[in-house]
């Protein structure tokens, strides 16, 4: 049977605990199995299997499905053993249920994003219409297009993240700053950037990056477009991130990709080479283009 779902896999993990042997911690995720499998249930998942040190489930409602993966990154301790983290990856898309299994490009999906995630991290791809099933409990960080294995071409990839005091009625897309105690990102060495005949290296170790019209930036751009503090680009554990900080936007478009990402006090993760395209409108004469080329170490 072909239809519309959207896919959960939630990952059990004990990072407090490794000096206890795998043996410690398997004992762990097996106590812990069964309480996930009747929290995710309570939400009205429809198909639910646990596979390894984790639970898959299926839900008809992207709402359903978005509460509920919030609920448990919100306070995992609250039903299991404490150190518990969980690490979700979330996909709609289209699924197959064949004899009491489910398979299809979105359960796929859903896996690698929860390997991608960090510890209670909701990573997902929820398509375009995203926003009206948001709950006002949920903030939302566009980390950008990320490629998938097993899925041809990038990913628009989203990190959901729980916040303690909602804004009556209202959603707002934020792209907040990272944890100091984060793990550290993957190993970027540095990154070029190229502007009307100037280059300049970034090395990871400098920090963030800082880009704009005043003299007190890193990249200055002479540019009256340009805001005076027009973005910053800082390392996170996804990779370099740009985090647009004008009034009126940056574009970022990637090399031989049609698809053109815009942001607004938003970020998104850096990859490849690319252009980060400083202007409010794409139809702007000659706008402000700013490339960059990202290197690994």
């Amino acid at each position: 049977m072909s239809l519309k779902g959207t896919v959960l896999f939630v990952e059990m993990t004990f990072p407090g605990l490794d000096h206890q042997g795998n043996d410690q911690i398997d004992k762990l995720i097996s106590l812990n199995k069964k309480a996930l499998s009747e929290k995710i249930k309570e939400y009205q998942a429809f198909h639910l299997k646990i596979l390894g040190n984790g639970v898959f489930s299926v839900f008809y409602s992207i709402h359903q499905a978005i509460v509920c993966a919030s609920a448990l990154v919100k306070d995992p301790n609250s039903a299991f053993t404490n150190g518990l983290s969980l690490k979700i990856g979330m996909c709609h898309g289209a699924i197959e249920m064949v004899g009491g299994d489910c398979f299809g490009d979105a359960v796929n999906v859903a896996f690698r994003l929860s390997q991608l995630a960090t510890a209670n991290e909701i990573w997902a791809d929820l398509e375009g219409d995203y926003p009206q099933h948001l709950p006002s409990t949920l903030n939302c960080e566009k980390l950008g297009a990320i490629p998938i294995h097993g899925r041809t071409g990038l990913s628009t990839v989203l990190k959901l993240i729980p916040i303690e005091s909602p804004s009556a009625d209202q959603f707002t897309e934020l792209a907040p700053f990272e944890s100091p105690n984060k793990a550290p990102g993957p190993a970027v060495g540095f990154i070029d950037f190229f502007y009307n005949g100037v280059s300049r290296r970034c090395l990871r170790q400098q920090g963030p990056i800082r880009i704009g019209r005043a003299d007190d930036m890193d990249f200055q751009i002479h540019d009256d477009r340009v805001s005076r503090s027009h973005l910053k680009i800082e390392w996170r554990h996804q990779g370099p991130t740009v985090c647009d900080l004008s009034s009126f936007g940056t574009w970022v478009r990637f090399q031989n990709k049609e698809s053109v990402l815009f942001l607004r006090r938003e970020s998104c993760v850096l990859h490849g080479t690319g252009e980060l395209i400083l202007s409010s409108s794409l139809a702007t004469k000659e706008p402000p283009i700013l490339s960059f080329q990202i290197s690994l170490a």
